[in-house]
C-alpha cells in the first residue's frame, strides 16, 4: 500500500508541475475569419515615399474579436485588400454575440507618382473603393 500511495503522490506532483498555466488553459483556440470593411477614412493624396494612414471601420463578429491581418493582391495600380479579424475567446469570459464595428489602421506608401486604387473586399465580393494620388 505504501508503494501505491507513493506512486500516486509522485504522479500527482509530476502532473502539477507539467500542467499549463491558468491563462493558457483558459484561452481557447483563436479563430481567424474574414471581416468586412464598412467604411474607409483618410486622405486621398500623399507625397512619394510618405506614409498614408487610413482608418478602416471593420465589422467583427463579437466582443472578443480584434484585428488579425491583411491580405493584399496588387494588380497594376490597383490593390485589393482583404481584412481578417480573430476571436480570442476565454473559456470563462462571456463575449457579446452582436456584430460590432472596430477600427483598424491601414498604411499605404508608394515610391512612384500616380493614381492608385484601393479596393477593400466585402464578404459579398463587392468593394469599398478609395482612390489615392501620389505626387
Amino acid at each position: 500500500m505504501t508503494k501505491t500511495f507513493l506512486s500516486v503522490i509522485i504522479l500527482f506532483g509530476l502532473n502539477l508541475f507539467s500542467s499549463c498555466t491558468k491563462e493558457q488553459e483558459n484561452l481557447m483556440e483563436p479563430k481567424p475569419y474574414f471581416a468586412s470593411v464598412s467604411k474607409v477614412e483618410g486622405s486621398t493624396s500623399i507625397g512619394i515615399n510618405k506614409d498614408l494612414e487610413l482608418t478602416l471601420s471593420v465589422i467583427v463578429n463579437d466582443g472578443c474579436s480584434g484585428f488579425h491581418k491583411y491580405s493584399e493582391t496588387i494588380i497594376g495600380d490597383t490593390t485589393e485588400v482583404k481584412t481578417y479579424a480573430i476571436s480570442r475567446v476565454l473559456r470563462d469570459r462571456v463575449c457579446t454575440q452582436a456584430l460590432k464595428t472596430s477600427f483598424f489602421n491601414y498604411k499605404f506608401v508608394k515610391s512612384k507618382p500616380g493614381n492608385f486604387i484601393l479596393k477593400f473586399i466585402k464578404p459579398d465580393n463587392s468593394f469599398i473603393i478609395h482612390k489615392i494620388t501620389v505626387q
